[in-house]
């Protein structure tokens, strides 16, 4: 429902990109957070209390803005938002461990053997499209995720992996040192030698994707929207109300980059 595909037609999806069709009906999400919570509270502590139910604990259910739905009391100011939110509380999975559970909710498939599979992000990007041109489409915060990446996709549909919030995207501007021009010679001088390379063995996957790492950093490094990586540009007021802690600054980190226009962001919590 997400990207506004069902799972039947699964099958289809494959001939109508191979066949490089359009898609009927249009992704309903421009972007989107995704909040990945390993080692988080139970949904009998949160969204699914259960009042009344032999199996319901001793949390108590508070009414909320959507008529007919309990949630959790540790919930109360979330409470007001309910009648805007999907809950599901049907999900139910055959997988007994933690990693390949963790596959399952980033991937929508069961981890077998070698095989990557795409996750959200990439699909995103694959069926819609980047919005921002500059920046990565699908950015994934902290954690260490098992699947969900780009899987058999080209690079382009992977993700950017940040480690620490604080730190912005290390590495990305050009060093005071190295004027533009000696710069833009440095780039020239490889892409010369790589040129009869690349023409030759431009069909293959690999050949493709070291060719776009380059264009796609080196167009990030000459954006004003790398901006959106320096949480220091927020006051600190917003910064203290988000926590002053890996996850509450990833969500902060989150929030700056969807709006400068990346498709897809996961933050994870770490367990």
């Amino acid at each position: 429902g997400l990207l506004g595909v069902g799972l039947l037609p699964a099958a289809s999806w494959a001939a109508d990109l191979s066949a490089g069709s359009t898609l009927r009906r249009k992704p309903t999400a421009r972007n989107v957070i995704y909040l990945y919570l390993s080692g988080g509270m139970t949904h009998l502590d949160t969204f699914d209390p259960k009042p009344g139910h032999e199996n319901g604990g001793p949390v108590k259910a508070i009414p909320t803005s959507a008529d007919g739905v309990m949630i959790s009391e540790y919930l109360p100011q979330f409470a007001g938002h309910v009648d805007k939110a999907a809950i599901v509380r049907g999900l139910t999975s055959t997988q007994g461990e933690h990693e390949q559970g963790n596959y399952l909710m980033h991937s929508s498939y069961n981890q077998r053997g070698t095989i990557k599979l795409p996750g959200l992000g990439a699909w995103l990007l694959k069926l819609d499209g980047h919005t921002n041109r500059a920046l990565p489409g699908f950015v994934r915060i902290g954690g260490n995720s098992r699947g969900g990446g780009g899987g058999f996709m080209e690079s382009k549909y992977h993700p950017l992996v940040l480690g620490n919030k604080n730190e912005g995207l290390k590495h990305s501007e050009r060093p005071e040192a190295i004027s533009e021009e000696d710069f833009s010679s440095r780039l020239k001088l490889p892409n010369a030698f790589d040129q009869t390379f690349h023409n030759k063995y431009s069909g293959q996957k690999a050949v493709r994707a070291q060719k776009a790492i380059y264009d796609d950093a080196v167009k990030l490094m000459k954006s004003e929207d790398l901006k959106a990586f320096d949480l220091s540009l927020e006051a600190e007021s917003v910064r203290e109300e988000y926590g002053q802690n890996g996850f509450g600054q990833g969500c902060l980190l989150a929030r700056r980059l969807l709006e400068n226009d990346v498709r897809f962001v996961e933050v994870n919590l770490g367990g």
